[in-house]
């Protein structure tokens, strides 16, 4: 801690020189004068810090000691404030920059839109842009009720909005709205339909008439599960028919078939070690280029952006940005894939791929067959599968 305070208030780096330096150093220790880092250069001349405070004190011992104090090195705060307090330009121009930085930080430069999954953030700022929320705005004149009832009417799909400002961002917190289930009624009520193509094992018919039964072929779009169920007859009189919303499982034994392609010569790339590097300048949305041309292709350069924005988190935000583009040059260099590594690659994707139309169903069972034309090789796989094949699907109407 003393060193710090010593370094703030300023030290000295100093030579000297005399027949004998020694006696120099004995009268500073004589009179209190704190001396370190003291190293002897020849037998006439030795170097050693002094604090700021203890200068002159240390000139009137050294000429004591009939010897010359030389000052070689000046560090310290109090040194550079000493220097900076004449040039009245910098310290003018100091003073602007922190009037800019506080008069920005009364501004929106960066707007953050968190909690959105369906709704675009094109459409919440264009909504936000007309409640008075943009990029440039003064926040003090921010209406929180006014902004939140405005943009939740301009976007009914929104249940909740709310903007929070930290400096020059502004952190838009929004809410989607859950739409409830629909409710049955009685009449036009819904059918369930084939996703796809089948031959049915079994029917559960939870609600409605089933017009399919096992063994039965569909097609995809057909009607499996109607919500027209027909009435029975009473004492030889038919009552009407009843509308329901059809609900059930249809499980059928489905076909994939599926097929891949990979090629047995790849290309991979050997970086050649020659890079260009550039810079540019966003200010606002505009882009200054500090370039014209790197020189190297576009077409075979694998390129790296880093952006450095000139902000402090939750002190201010400007719209200045430092951009560096990297471009490394590389050459592709063919590699051969052996036919077996490659018909293993194949296998695995179309397997994922099987998993994922099948969801929770089950594969019965799974070919997979291989063929080579010329440096492609092609695997096809044909598989069995049982799944439940009913959805929701159009309306129903009494026939």
């Amino acid at each position: 801690m003393e060193k710090t305070v010593e370094l703030m208030r300023g030290r000295t780096l100093v030579a000297v020189t005399g027949a004998s330096p020694e006696n120099f150093l004995n009268i500073c220790a004589e009179r209190g004068i704190s001396i370190s880092d003291c190293r002897r250069i020849s037998e006439t001349e030795l170097s050693c810090i002094i604090a700021r405070r203890y200068l002159p004190a240390a000139e009137r011992c050294a000429e004591r000691a009939q010897c010359e104090l030389k000052v070689l090195r000046r560090a310290g705060l109090a040194y550079t404030l000493s220097k900076v307090k004449r040039r009245y330009f910098l310290l003018g121009g100091l003073f602007a920059v922190l009037i800019l930085l506080g008069a920005s930080g009364l501004y929106i430069w960066d707007i953050d839109i968190v909690g959105n999954e369906t709704v675009s953030d094109s459409e919440i700022l264009d909504a936000l842009s007309e409640c008075g929320v943009y990029i440039g705005a003064n926040w003090t004149g921010f209406n929180s009720d006014m902004i939140r009832s405005r943009a939740l009417e301009l976007m009914p799909q929104l249940s909740f909005i709310t903007v929070n400002v930290h400096g020059s961002r502004a952190t838009v917190i929004v809410r989607e709205r859950i739409e409830p289930p629909a409710l049955e009624s009685g009449t036009g009520t819904r059918d369930m339909v084939a996703r796809r193509s089948g031959v049915v094992e079994y029917v559960n018919a939870f609600r409605g008439f089933a017009l399919v039964s096992a063994g039965s072929p569909v097609l995809e779009g057909d009607t499996v599960i109607s919500g027209t169920v027909p009435g029975v007859e009473i004492w030889g009189k038919p009552t009407e028919y009843s509308q329901v919303n059809a609900a059930g499982e249809v499980w059928a034994r489905t076909f994939y078939e599926f097929t891949a392609m990979s090629p047995l010569v790849r290309y991979k790339k050997d970086f050649t070690g020659r890079e260009a590097t550039n810079y540019a300048l966003i200010l606002g949305g505009k882009r200054i280029n500090f370039y014209s041309n790197s020189g190297i292709y576009r077409d075979s350069c694998d390129t790296i952006y880093d952006e450095w924005d000139l902000a402090i988190d939750g002190v201010f935000t400007l719209p200045v940005a430092l951009v560096r583009e990297t471009r490394a040059q590389y050459e592709l260099t063919p590699v051969e894939i052996s036919p077996n590594e490659a018909e293993a690659g194949l296998r695995a994707e179309l397997s994922a791929r099987l998993s994922r139309a099948v969801g929770e169903g089950q594969v019965l069972s799974a070919e997979y067959q291989t063929r080579e034309d010329g440096d492609c090789i092609y695997v096809t796989l044909n598989a069995v599968c049982l799944e439940n094949i009913a959805v929701p699907g159009g309306t129903s109407t009494t026939p």
